[in-house]
């Protein structure tokens, strides 16, 4: 008599166990980097995560499948003037021309999120002579998308590069994200980084810079 509702809360159980965890990256001195420029006080440093490890490793899933590029642009304010970067425009441009600007954060957790009623139904589809069983699991696995996915966009709005003021003596960094096309060639060029914008706030400089960054993803 009491075998269903067991079920049930074990499969709810089991389920809710997984999830999407939020890990940090990990930010090392500017000359550790390979692509980087320097302009007045701030180093400027482009770090794409092109390669399947790195990006398991930060956003649980290979994005770059999906077509899309995570910039992580770290910035290191050195001088006693802070900069503002809430009217900078951002963007990547092939070596042809062609600009790519970034995603939002909605924008890329749409395209990775975890397909609840897919899972429901494939739980389900496993047939009724096993109705006992696969109907709780079946519930089961939609719960643990929907609160995947409630994860999943938090993680990414989180990340996300905050267009707001680098304090001086500071460390400023978030990602970027850019949807260059499900072509696996495309994440095996060169691009260039754009910032224009950038605004000193003692002097009010507008700051101008690029970065040539390459991709090598190996994994394709």
């Amino acid at each position: 008599m009491c075998r269903i509702p067991a079920l049930i809360v074990l499969s709810f159980f089991l389920f809710s166990c997984a999830h999407h965890p939020r890990l940090d990256p990990v930010i090392k001195i500017p000359d550790f980097y390979e692509f980087k420029t320097k302009k007045n006080s701030l180093d400027i440093i482009v770090d794409p995560y092109d390669r399947p490890y790195k990006i398991n490793y930060l956003f649980n899933t290979d994005i770059t499948k999906k077509g899309i590029l995570a910039l992580h642009l770290i910035i290191w304010n050195n001088g006693d003037s802070s900069y503002d970067m809430s009217q900078a425009k951002i963007s990547v441009r092939s070596l042809e021309g062609k600009e790519y600007v970034p995603l939002s954060p909605d924008q890329v957790s749409k395209r990775v999120l975890t397909n609840t009623v897919a899972r429901m139904v494939g739980f389900g589809a496993l047939g009724t002579a096993f109705i006992f069983f696969t109907v709780p699991f079946a519930v089961g696995a939609g719960v643990d998308s929907v609160i995947a996915n409630k994860n999943i966009r938090k993680d990414y709005a989180e990340k996300e590069l905050k267009r707001e003021v680098i304090a001086s003596k500071a460390l400023f960094h978030g990602f970027l994200f850019f949807d260059l096309g499900e072509n696996s060639r495309a994440f095996e060029q060169p691009y260039y980084f754009y910032i224009t914008g950038l605004k000193e706030e003692l002097s009010s400089e507008s700051l101008n810079m690029q970065i040539r960054f390459e991709l090598d993803h190996d994994g394709w």
